[in-house]
């Protein structure tokens, strides 16, 4: 692409949050902006907004790290109106106020689809668990999907969906936009080291500390291994279930290390570690099973219906039950006795994600935005279509005398 685009990117938390929605956008803001002008609005963007308090919530949205922005109406027009097109990442306050704005000032408009009524509702079960109990479950699921289609994405002239499993979703909950799978895609520094150490058989996970993360699940299965003494276990994340993982995790007769790495730690875990193990139940795509694959880390991926990191497994044997803490046993326990053959999957691993590079992302990004924008100006210049023609006048027919 050769024009240069001035593009406005919404995102609430740019620069300091974990979650993958967010840490996806910091990284497609830093890509576009090798060719393109590109201004971020949020907390931390290039145009600051305030924050945005929640009484009663905030401890948990803080402890998923994240944060909301306070809408400004006046900076939102400011910046937005010099754009060629606006990206929304959010379904929030912030989110809703950008996409009227936009519209408003006759901006095109691209939203992006990073999240899953089953997250939120996996979050409200740690506060109000017998109340989530009784009313949570796939009909609100459902009907949460359906607001989201109707008050954000059915305003954009593009939707971006990091899976297909994303697409469906919205599809379902009735979205006629149009929209484009885009994987949120790996940066090049997720490689494989030329040459790996041996050293003590170690499972990998990464991820938020969060209930549908079912990290507790991957600590059964290391504990119930036949090989239990002879596995390092890390889950790399930080998140409200820390306190009640770390106890599980005392029990067991693994080595487990659990907290917050930081990225270049995170980095070293993902080209040393034997076997990364993803058993999270919702997922759009799932950006930490990726960033393992594209260090080379075999992965064995939970086969749950509203997870698309299933996408990722390499073949059915790379897949297992969902809940099934035995099954997950059985299977590592194979990984640790075949070792060899664990090593020279590998290279099979890298080969299957090899699309999956940022800069291949980042040109979908650019050709999509520009296909948004021509679309968008051809339908200014067309003129308005003309009223159809009235009706002939019926005929009257005078009776003969």
């Amino acid at each position: 692409m050769n024009r240069r685009l001035k593009i406005v990117y919404v995102l609430d938390s740019a620069g300091t949050a974990r979650a993958g929605g967010l840490v996806s956008g910091d990284r497609i803001i830093a890509g576009l902006r090798e060719h393109h002008d590109v201004t971020s609005v949020g907390l931390n963007g290039d145009v600051k907004l305030p924050l945005l308090t929640l009484p009663g919530v905030d401890d948990l949205v803080r402890a998923n790290s994240f944060a909301f922005a306070r809408p400004d109406a006046q900076r939102l027009r400011e910046v937005i109106s010099g754009a060629d097109v606006v990206h929304v990442q959010l379904p929030f306050f912030l989110g809703f106020s950008a996409v009227r704005i936009a519209r408003a000032l006759g901006v095109p408009v691209v939203t992006a689809h990073h999240v899953q009524p089953e997250n939120v509702l996996a979050q409200a079960s740690l506060r109000w668990p017998r109340l989530m109990r009784r009313v949570g479950g796939p009909w609100l699921c459902r009907l949460m999907n359906r607001a989201m289609v109707w008050s954000f994405h059915r305003h954009a002239d593009l939707v971006i969906c990091p899976s297909q499993l994303a697409r469906d979703e919205l599809r379902k909950a009735g979205l006629k936009a149009p929209t484009e799978v885009i994987s949120n895609g790996a940066p090049d520094r997720f490689a494989p080291l030329p040459r790996r150490e041996p050293g003590r058989f170690t499972v990998l996970s990464v991820g938020r500390l969060v209930p549908e993360k079912r990290h507790d699940l991957i600590i059964e299965a290391v504990a119930a291994s036949k090989h239990a003494r002879e596995l390092r276990l890390v889950i790399a994340g930080k998140g409200p279930l820390q306190p009640r993982l770390e106890a599980l995790a005392a029990e067991s007769p693994a080595e487990v290390k659990l907290g917050f790495v930081s990225d270049d730690e995170l980095l070293s875990l993902y080209q040393h570690a034997d076997l990364y193990v993803h058993a999270s139940e919702v997922e759009l795509e799932g950006m930490a099973a990726l960033e393992a694959m594209r260090c080379g880390c075999p992965a064995l991926i939970a086969d749950a219906p509203e997870s698309a990191t299933k996408q990722f497994a390499i073949d059915a044997w790379h897949l297992f039950t969902p809940g099934d803490a035995w099954e997950l046993a059985r299977r590592i326990d194979d990984c640790f006795e075949h070792r060899a053959q664990l090593e020279a999957m590998r290279e099979t691993t890298l080969a299957f994600v090899h699309g999956y590079g940022l800069a291949s992302i980042i040109a979908r990004y650019e050709a999509v935005y520009q296909q948004v924008i021509d679309r968008y100006r051809l339908r200014q210049r067309l003129p308005a279509a003309a009223p159809p023609p009235p009706p002939p006048p019926k005929a009257i027919i005078t009776p003969r005398t």
